[in-house]
């Protein structure tokens, strides 16, 4: 754990039980801008049911310290301050979907658009910081979701 930082876990008959690598980093980065990348942000959209070795978390500017057993990635993109957990999670699985999603391009398809029936997405924010990415796969691919979402009765 990092200095300042401290946790009470439940009493097993084990002994006590530790705080998980991820919600230990999500503590030290902050909440602002910071999500699941990789077959991490594919498993929190629930689109594949592979284990990462270790969690993976996306952070806008510099990566924090003190931060063990989690695979930290630095992203420059000033706008995913404003964006939720899950909104990172839909920018990152635009990113890898092919190596990351199992069901393929209509299950992430499907899965953004019952996130954002139910407001967890808002696909306004992921467009709005997606144009400032400079990943081409994550642009080619924010491109064929929103000609994907109209067909699959999604509004932005």
């Amino acid at each position: 754990m990092a200095r300042g930082l401290y946790y009470k876990g439940a009493p097993t008959r084990y002994g006590m039980v530790r705080p998980s690598p991820e919600s230990v980093a999500l503590e030290i980065a902050g909440p602002a801008g910071v999500g699941p990348a990789g077959v991490s942000a594919a498993r929190a959209l629930g689109l594949t049911t592979q284990l990462p070795v270790r969690p993976e978390l996306a952070v806008v500017g510099r990566l924090p310290k003190g931060v063990h057993d989690v695979h930290l990635v630095s992203r420059a993109n000033k706008l995913r301050m404003g964006l939720s957990y899950l909104e990172i999670a839909v920018l990152e699985t635009l990113r890898s979907w092919r190596s990351t999603v199992e069901g393929g391009w209509s299950a992430f398809v499907t899965a953004v658009k019952d996130l954002v029936k139910v407001g967890r997405v808002r696909l306004d924010n992921v467009h709005a910081a997606a144009g400032k990415e400079h990943n081409t796969a994550l642009a080619e691919s924010l491109t064929r979701l929103f000609d994907a979402l109209p067909a699959a009765g999604a509004t932005a």
